[in-house]
């Protein structure tokens, strides 16, 4: 599928809602419906700067803590950290909402 593609996009989101099932040559993983949650620190560039490497890697630290600690508090999963910010799933929309408050 070519990126903008919107169309395509819909006609998948629409097939996977309505239940319609794929032929197993179509696709050869597992399709789930997620909640897909992005953190990231805000002027990270500046605070860097300002603060220092040592001081900065604390924070990096406290963050990545906080944001593991919340995710699976409601029961969520952190894929990757980026530096300044994280990827985490979810199998709904309130639990993702309640670990970002």
């Amino acid at each position: 599928m070519a990126a903008g593609d919107i169309g395509a996009v819909m006609r998948e989101i629409e097939r996977f809602v309505a239940g319609e099932s794929v032929a197993t040559d179509e696709i050869d993983i597992d399709r789930v419906l997620a909640t897909v949650v992005f953190t990231d620190i805000v002027g990270s560039t500046e605070t860097a700067s300002r603060l220092g490497d040592r001081k900065w890697r604390g924070v990096l630290d406290d963050h990545d803590r906080l944001v593991r600690q919340e995710v699976e508090r409601y029961r969520g999963r952190v894929i990757k950290t980026t530096g300044d910010g994280a990827l985490a799933t979810f199998d709904g929309p309130a639990r993702a909402v309640r670990s970002a408050q």
